[in-house]
């Protein structure tokens, strides 16, 4: 998924999940884990670690990184994300900070950390939007109701 305004061309098929040594590993690029349905993606394939180098500014930090954070917790997949011009960080399954670095803060750029690689099974890979479009069906119902009884009174 290129950024809204830029020349790119979207991909049209998922990330391969590579099966590693160390486990099994995908990723996706900068805006991709804005999308929950890559994660998916990813998740369902088996990734336990993905890779999302990202050029991020100061203006969206931590907003964007949030995001793609949120998403790869709805997987159960640790996500490294390398952020030019922003925080690079790295998470574990459940969105826990296993390693941070902000751009420009000083030091020698590097960033160290250790974050599984295996994959925890959540209810989002399992069952992707089911859920939402129950939740959703289930409030438009309500929302007929109200009005129904509103209209009877």
């Amino acid at each position: 998924h290129p950024v809204p305004g830029e020349g790119s061309v979207a991909g049209k098929v998922p990330a391969k999940v590579i099966d590693t040594p160390y486990g099994k590993m995908s990723g996706g690029i900068c805006f991709d884990y804005n999308f929950p349905h890559v994660v998916l993606d990813n998740a369902r394939g088996g990734a336990g670690l993905v890779f999302v180098p990202s050029g991020d500014w100061r203006g969206i930090d931590p907003l964007h990184s949030g995001m793609a954070r949120f998403n790869a917790v709805a997987g159960g997949i640790s996500m490294v994300r390398s952020v030019r011009g922003a925080t690079s960080f790295a998470t574990d399954p459940y969105g826990r900070v296993r390693g941070s670095l902000r751009f420009g803060e000083g030091g020698d750029g590097v960033m160290i950390a250790s974050v599984p690689v295996n994959k925890v099974e959540t209810l989002y890979a399992r069952t992707g939007d089911v859920l939402p479009y129950i939740a959703l069906a289930f409030c438009a119902l309500t929302i007929v109701q109200i009005v129904r009884r509103r209209k009877e009174a």
